[in-house]
């Protein structure tokens, strides 16, 4: 590239020529763009792995969470099924296979909805045994009432 410049007070012409150098060829682009064609597919796979382990970690951390503040709530049966879950989900984590990782994510999933399931229903039969400790003494206070 060419430039060239001329100071209208003093005349005085000046030119810079601009090459380039090194830079890459044509041939290495091509080569380049090849090989990141090439890379796509096993670039997908790890970047599927990647999501699925952060997508697990997630589950474990959060179903954890779930187990200790509602340790008194959940029967052990469940609570035994989902540290199982939890503790073949990060073994699968560490083969770095994706199939397994979904796997045993989802049955991690399916566990932990047990979870919910079973502080739901506790909720349940507290506000059952407590609307029949309110209705026990109303009854209590209207025969006080009669009397």
């Amino acid at each position: 590239m060419n430039v060239s410049a001329k100071d209208k007070a003093s005349g005085k012409a000046s030119s810079v020529t601009i090459k380039s150098s090194g830079g890459l060829s044509d041939s290495d682009i091509d080569r380049m763009v090849k090989e990141a064609e090439a890379a796509k597919a096993s670039d997908q796979k790890r970047r599927e792995v990647i999501d699925l382990k952060n997508e697990s970690d997630t589950m474990v951390y959060n179903t954890e969470k779930q187990l200790q503040e509602h340790a008194s709530r959940i029967p052990d049966s469940v609570k035994t099924q989902v540290q199982g879950d939890i503790s073949s989900l990060n073994e699968a984590i560490t083969t770095e296979d994706a199939e397994k990782i979904r796997e045993a994510l989802e049955r991690l999933k399916n566990s932990s909805m047990e979870i919910g399931k079973a502080i739901y229903s506790q909720a349940q039969q507290d506000q059952g045994s407590q609307q029949t400790e309110q209705q026990q003494q109303e009854g209590e206070k209207k025969e006080g009432e009669n009397k």
